[in-house]
């Protein structure tokens, strides 16, 4: 990024009467975490769409308030799923005064996309390898298409409104399309699971990135849009599920240079007799390391590794007592770090 992003707020009351109050007291603002949503006696949502989420959500859209919620905090307000995430940027420079609302300026740009393992030069100094294209959004969010059906085209127009001001992409099914959304095509990502017609081949011809709902003969179409498009990201999506390792891996090797997994609308596997949290279901575990298996951090173990992190403080500037240091406080090794053991492979020659 070129510049430093931002994202400007306004106030934007609701055009109608509320058909609830917020419980609000002298001063304060609702954007606080743990607070009741709503007075006595007023009930809705669902267990994971709680009255509390709805309506904090809804009064930081119309505020354009930063959110306290935690961000992570392991204390009395943390949770399970998404509140289980710890998302402390407090550590960089300034951990007692700055935090995620200082003054230390934090990159949120990712980049979709492969990328090589290493560059090649010819003798004379010039790049001997051809890049693939990349594409890189300055905030790590993709808005899907509205999961319930609205009347009117006016929610669909402005998730795309709002996909242009923040400068990412919305993916748009053909089913979705219109006139209307002409202005932010640079900003559309169409989602196909068919060879489209030809109003949305046209679409194709402009897109930046296109996504495909991916299947076991879906390769021929994305060799397909590849052929119409070779500088756009061509993403594949499939459903969050276990045994999903397994399929992403075998698309990267076969070119893949997006795969975009769905969970469902409450952020779970979907079609499981028990599915996992997408928080749990991407974190590692002993089934994810090929064999190995976690085992206790030992004080043998910390004085093995010291003297190379001692080595790395002095090379790099990041002292030990940092690496240690989890929510502001500094940790036992022992409670920071984890000791995957690698199973012992015999080697076939």
């Amino acid at each position: 990024m070129t510049s430093r992003y931002h994202i400007p707020t306004e106030l934007a009351p609701a055009p109608f009467i509320y058909p609830a109050k917020f419980r609000l007291g002298e001063g304060d603002e609702y954007v606080k975490y743990g607070h009741r949503a709503l007075r006595p006696g007023r009930r809705g949502g669902d267990p994971y769409w709680t009255l509390q989420i709805i309506t904090q959500t809804w009064y930081q859209a119309e505020t354009g308030h930063i959110p306290i919620s935690g961000a992570g905090y392991g204390g009395a307000f943390a949770g399970s799923d998404f509140d289980s995430i710890w998302l402390d940027m407090s550590e960089i420079v300034r951990p007692t005064r700055d935090g995620i609302h200082g003054r230390e300026y934090i990159s949120t740009a990712i980049d979709l996309g492969r990328k090589l393992p290493s560059l090649e030069f010819d003798p004379a100094g010039d790049l001997a390898c051809r890049l693939p294209p990349l594409l890189e959004i300055p905030l790590p969010v993709l808005f899907n298409p509205l999961p319930l059906p609205t009347p009117g085209r006016g929610a669909r127009l402005a998730v795309v409104r709002a996909t242009a001001r923040l400068d990412t992409f919305a993916f748009v099914e053909p089913e979705g399309w219109g006139e209307d959304l002409v202005p932010f095509a640079a900003h559309i990502a169409p989602r196909l699971s068919a060879i489209p017609s030809d109003d949305v081949w046209e679409i194709l011809k402009g897109s930046q990135l296109v996504e495909l709902v991916f299947n076991k003969g879906g390769m021929p179409l994305w060799e397909e849009v590849k052929a119409l498009r070779p500088e756009a990201i061509v993403s594949l999506g499939l459903p969050l599920a276990r045994g999903v390792e397994e399929q992403v891996e075998e698309l990267v090797r076969a070119g893949a240079e997006v795969v975009h997994l769905y969970a469902d609308d409450y952020g779970c596997e979907e079609e499981a007799n028990h599915p996992r949290h997408i928080v749990e279901a991407l974190r590692l575990d002993e089934e994810q390391l090929n064999g190995g298996y976690f085992a206790p951090f030992t004080a043998d173990d910390w004085r093995l590794i010291r003297p190379y992190l001692e080595e790395n403080e002095r090379l790099f500037g990041i002292s030990i007592e940092m690496l240690l240091t989890v929510d502001g406080q500094v940790g036992a090794p022992e409670r920071v770090y984890r000791k995957v053991v690698a199973t012992q492979l015999k080697v076939l020659t």
